[in-house]
């Protein structure tokens, strides 16, 4: 990698891609002729991209676990001038697509929001791309998050994935970004109410007798936890994400379905999945498990793959 970097930006690189790099030794190649600005001989990354790209593999794992700086990195080469509008904003938002491949994990989130803040772009990072999804970061980041889902069974990175391309698309629509989060940040808040998608007819939850799929208590679309500080959102019953900011959509009100346990807070989520083979096909069902204080569980599943001609649909328990 280094033969397309000039001497101090190849250093500089090395420093800023530790998982804990020595900010003063980026000071000095700085000062002794580093460019944040600088693009690789090629043209194919700049400085920052090949940075996220590389941050945190200088572990043995990757992230290791371990909180990594990425954040204060990012913030280093803002702070000293780079420039997300180069190259027709295709630097920034070549940083935002290489989100997608970063060794870290704890910092990807508070990163793309910073990242969103600066000015950087939901644009095409390579004008010459043909692949659908490299041509935008938001392409990227939702081919990741279904990568990891369906084929990794990785589902708390996947979920990290679908908050980040959530902010990338709220920040397009002029959206309140700055409150969505990993799931995990409802732990430990109280369950207050719960919303349900309103559907276009028909009452929100039925139940579904099909010869091969037959469920209670199913709905359709998104599930909304309202907790103390903001919303858990369940989405197409397989992604979720916290936002302090209420659903953009039209709910119906289903507390009442769910009273033992409201008042309670959420103590531990769960995610699994169950398989269903048809021949050379593997349908993966998604199953999460919220768990509360009392000793409850929610759970919910859906039906993908019973069916092959039905509508998928989410259907929960409590116990």
């Amino acid at each position: 990698m280094m033969d397309w970097w000039k001497e101090k930006d190849a250093a500089l690189i090395c420093e800023a891609s530790k998982l804990h790099p020595d900010f003063n030794r980026m000071e000095q190649f700085l000062k002794d002729g580093a460019n944040v600005n600088a693009v690789e001989s090629d043209g194919e990354e700049n400085l920052l991209s090949q940075i996220i790209l590389d941050h945190g593999r200088d572990t043995e794992d990757g992230d290791n676990g371990e909180q990594d700086s990425l954040q204060e990195v990012v913030r280093f080469f803002l702070d000293h001038g780079f420039n997300p509008g180069a190259d027709d904003g295709r630097a920034g938002a070549k940083c935002l697509v290489n989100m997608c491949w970063s060794a870290c994990m704890s910092s990807k989130i508070p990163v793309v929001r910073m990242l969103l803040d600066a000015g950087f772009q939901d644009i095409p990072e390579d004008e010459d791309s043909n692949e659908s999804d490299e041509r935008l970061p938001s392409d990227a980041i939702a081919t990741k998050a279904s990568y990891l889902h369906t084929c990794e069974h990785d589902f708390v990175s996947a979920n990290i994935f679908e908050a980040m391309w959530q902010m990338i698309e709220a920040k397009k629509e002029s959206r309140h970004y700055h409150g969505i989060d990993r799931f995990e940040t409802a732990y430990g808040r109280t369950l207050l109410k719960v919303w349900v998608s309103k559907p276009k007819s028909g009452e929100p939850f039925f139940d579904l007798d099909r010869p091969r799929s037959k469920h209670r208590n199913c709905f359709k679309d998104n599930l909304f936890f309202q907790v103390d500080g903001g919303y858990l959102y369940l989405l197409n019953g397989a992604y979720m994400i916290f936002n302090t900011e209420p659903p953009q959509e039209e709910l119906t009100d289903a507390t009442e379905r769910f009273a033992f346990l409201v008042g309670y807070k959420i103590r531990l989520i769960r995610l699994s999945r169950n398989e269903i083979r048809k021949g050379s096909t593997i349908y993966g069902q998604t199953i999460t498990e919220f768990c509360f204080e009392n000793d409850m569980v929610l759970r919910t599943q859906n039906n993908f793959g019973e069916e092959p001609t039905e509508e998928t649909v989410t259907y929960y328990s409590i116990g």
